[in-house]
């Protein structure tokens, strides 16, 4: 209840508290002169509107319009009265005014009862000139609706208060329009997952695709491949001829202050592992700008290799430590360029060392040349050969790369495997044709 509209109206009638001031009756502008001059307002009090000058009119007209639009806080009330009282206060006399006052003083819920007719108002409110008005013009925009929309009187709510829409020549029908609105939220709501499902889809492709790999990455990725127990079982199976079952096992041992990672690498026949007949360290670190190349990894030899034997093996406290990696760090063996595959390959990475390879004296060569390719289940292919200075292959496996696997659940599967004892050839042919004793 605006009590406050009240209070503020009767601020403004000076004549119960100003003696000898004489009161004019503001003079109607729109002809509702007869329509609102009532004198006859049950139980009204008696107020004297202070309307002898324009200021004072136009405090208490905008006080009320206020009042009306903005302090009642019922939407309903402000879009059923709020512009009718607009359009005629400038037109009402001060038993207008003291009319308009006491529709305001109704409380909220009542009169939105009794203005759209769902309960009889008392005879003091049905007399009010300005209930009576407002009250027709409520009425009068009900009647566009159909009356299946509109609540039989005695119900809680109105509806239908403007049920013309475009594209309809005829009001729509209480479940029409229900029916209509409930589709069109639900359109609404499967229009906003689905936008939303694009949006969350299109942002993940966006990061995947725009996500970039560092230098350090790709570094990081081939000496993590390269780790681990790997076997050529499987092609020793296949070719027992050329190739041997070869344990190859890499593991961390240290990283250098450039944040290279330098791997411990050994290779033993499967059913001696602990007796390896190839020690080395590799540094992994990503290619020098100026070269086309992704990751380089160079091999090195161990200055007390024996020190370093079954390296992997053993409980990191018994290991020797990364001061001591770095200071057992030898002469410079060879260099592998990487490149990252191309689309549509098995593998992750590839590369060679460069043309002309490296120095090397073994078994009358004058040099050597290495090949790594490393795939994506963590498998990798090396071939490594010496040529002497005639350019003559004189170790190595002349038919491919040697191919080593993840080692499998249980590496003594198949321990009693032919694979596994030596085979009848001579060891001339053996050595001549399998890299592993080129040292």
């Amino acid at each position: 209840m605006l009590r406050r509209a009240l209070l503020n109206a009767q601020r403004l009638v000076k004549s119960s508290t100003i003696a000898n001031r004489t009161t004019t009756i503001f003079r109607p502008q729109y002809g509702w002169v007869s329509r609102f001059s009532s004198t006859n307002i049950s139980n009204a009090q008696s107020l004297e509107m202070d309307l002898s000058t324009e200021e004072s009119k136009r405090r208490l007209f905008n006080m009320l319009i206020f009042s009306i639009s903005f302090w009642r806080g019922f939407l309903e009330l402000d879009l059923a009265l709020g512009k009718w009282v607009e359009e005629h206060i400038y037109s009402m006399d001060e038993n207008g005014i003291k009319a308009l006052v006491h529709v305001l003083d109704l409380e909220n819920p009542d009169l939105w009862r009794w203005l759209p007719g769902q309960e009889r108002p008392p005879e003091a409110v049905s007399g009010n000139p300005v209930f009576s008005a407002g009250q027709g013009k409520v009425l009068k925009n009900l009647n566009h609706s159909a009356p299946e929309t509109r609540a039989t009187p005695g119900q809680p709510c109105v509806r239908g208060w403007d049920d013309f829409q475009k594209g309809h020549d005829v009001p729509i029908t209480g479940g029409e329009k229900d029916s209509e609105s409930d589709s069109n939220g639900w359109s609404r709501a499967r229009g906003l997952v689905v936008k939303t499902l694009v949006l969350i889809g299109g942002a993940l492709l966006l990061k995947r695709f725009t996500k970039s790999t560092t230098r350090w990455d790709h570094a990081r990725i081939v000496a993590r491949s390269l780790s681990g127990e790997k076997f050529s079982r499987e092609q020793a199976s296949r070719n027992p001829d050329s190739y041997f079952n070869i344990r190859a096992l890499t593991c961390p041992a240290t990283e250098m202050v450039d944040g290279s990672n330098v791997l411990y690498f050994e290779q033993a026949f499967w059913r001696t592992p602990q007796k390896p007949f190839r020690q080395r360290f590799f540094m992994v670190k990503p290619c020098p700008k100026d070269l086309k190349c992704d990751v380089e990894v160079s091999s090195y030899a161990i200055r007390d290799a024996d020190e370093y034997k079954n390296f992997c093996d053993r409980p990191r406290d018994q290991r020797p430590l990364p001061e001591e990696v770095i200071d057992d760090i030898a002469e410079h063996l060879t260099t592998i360029y990487l490149k990252r595959c191309e689309r549509g390959k098995r593998c992750l990475y590839e590369g060679s060392t460069p043309p002309g390879g490296f120095p090397n004296s073994w078994n009358g060569a004058a040099f050597c040349t290495s090949e790594l390719t490393i795939l994506k289940n963590n498998e990798i292919h090396t071939w490594d050969r010496g040529y002497d200075d005639d350019g003559n292959q004189v170790w190595g496996v002349k038919e491919g790369p040697y191919e080593f696997k993840p080692a499998p659940a249980s590496s003594f599967n198949g321990m009693f495997s032919p694979l596994n004892f030596a085979p009848s050839q001579p060891m001339e042919k053996r050595i001549e044709g399998s890299f592993v004793l080129q040292e």
